[in-house]
């Protein structure tokens, strides 16, 4: 065969090769990213159009084991490729942004340094809609200036403080209640959030938590002797709670009339929420059953027929008078226990309760 046959058998050859590399290579496009890559999404654009070379601000997204975020759509200069990870498509091909150590070791000006690649300020990689010059973490979509700060201990609106935000407000944005403390949605000690509409909390609460939880642990109210002795309590408590408080009457030496007039009142009950239990001598007893009541007595300050017996102390004697039935001054001092309990069920409110406890006060 003549040499000049050969030689141009040796160039079609050659172009044949060339033409098939670069349709192997028009073919598999963007099918390869970062190390990052989940994968290549490709989409059919339905023409059958040749390579163009993209624009080279087209937006990306990033993939770095977060959630993948879908992104803008990157125009017939791409051939209707995305990109993702921390690339960005480039003549038609997916290339990976440049690596850095630190802003100023950026190549290009503007660009920002973030998980040590260059990002071009306006690219937004993680699709939170705020551009790389502005956000503080191009890694996380739920960090950007654009979003609002909330209770969890690290900084939302890329303001560079965690929960700087109106306590009672960022912990409005999330399923909790209470205010912000230390990351957490809850209420300060001796307050409660009864209403979730109103931000905070909005109730001051007493007693303080764990406070006379039981009888055996009722809040000590102290002695209550029948010379005229008089305390109100107040408290407010959530539903289904009781508090529990103990104090001991009195019965001071009588020659004449006993004052002992023990008296346990509920004086304030807003809409019904509050019951209250006294109980006398022990927290076994079972005196009146315990059926709760809304005001409670115990005296001796009378003298009366009370179911065919002659009752009372008043007047009395020191020493036992034949023929006049209990007359004789006796101490009946004793310790007595309140549980004060909110109904089950009953609608939330701030209003407090109010029990009057008193000896020797009122007169029969």
């Amino acid at each position: 065969m003549p040499l000049r046959y050969r030689r141009l058998r040796s160039v079609v050859h050659v172009a044949l090769g060339l033409a098939a590399l670069l349709s192997w290579s028009a073919l598999v496009g963007c099918a390869s990213g970062g190390g990052n890559d989940a994968g290549v999404v490709t989409r059919d654009t339905g023409t059958d159009s040749g390579a163009i070379d993209a624009p080279r601000d087209t937006p990306v997204v990033l993939d770095v084991g977060m959630p993948d975020v879908p992104a803008p759509d990157a125009g017939p200069g791409c051939g209707g490729v995305v990109c993702t990870g921390f690339s960005r498509c480039v003549d038609g091909v997916c290339v990976d942004y440049p690596p850095c150590r630190g802003d100023l070791t950026c190549p290009t000006p503007g660009d920002v340094c973030t998980a040590r690649v260059c990002v071009p300020g306006g690219d937004d990689p993680d699709g939170d809609g705020s551009p790389a010059r502005d956000d503080c973490d191009e890694t996380d979509p739920t960090r950007s200036p654009l979003l609002p700060e909330v209770c969890n201990a690290r900084d939302d609106n890329c303001n560079g403080a965690a929960d700087d935000g109106d306590p009672a407000t960022m912990c409005s944005l999330l399923p909790m209640l209470g205010v912000c403390m230390s990351g957490t949605c809850s209420c300060p000690a001796g307050t409660f959030d009864f209403d979730i509409a109103v931000p905070g909390c909005e109730c001051s609460g007493t007693p303080s938590a764990g406070a006379g939880v039981s009888c055996d642990a009722a809040i000590a109210l102290g002695d209550f002797p029948d010379t005229g002795t008089m305390v109100n309590v107040s408290a407010n408590l959530l539903n289904g709670a009781e508090v529990w408080y103990a104090f001991n009457a009195i019965d001071t030496p009588d020659s004449s009339c006993d004052n002992f007039h023990v008296r346990v009142e509920l004086q304030a009950n807003p809409g019904g929420a509050y019951d209250m239990t006294v109980l006398r001598g022990s927290c076994t007893s079972t005196e009146c059953d315990g059926t709760p009541v809304t005001d409670y007595s115990w005296q001796t300050d009378f003298r009366a027929d009370v179911a065919g017996r002659l009752s009372g102390e008043c007047p009395c004697t020191t020493a036992d008078v034949p023929g006049l039935d209990e007359t004789r001054c006796v101490d009946s001092g004793s310790a007595y226990f309140i549980r004060v309990r909110r109904i089950a069920g009953v609608a939330p409110a701030c209003d407090p309760f109010v029990i009057q406890v008193s000896n020797g006060v009122f007169s029969t």
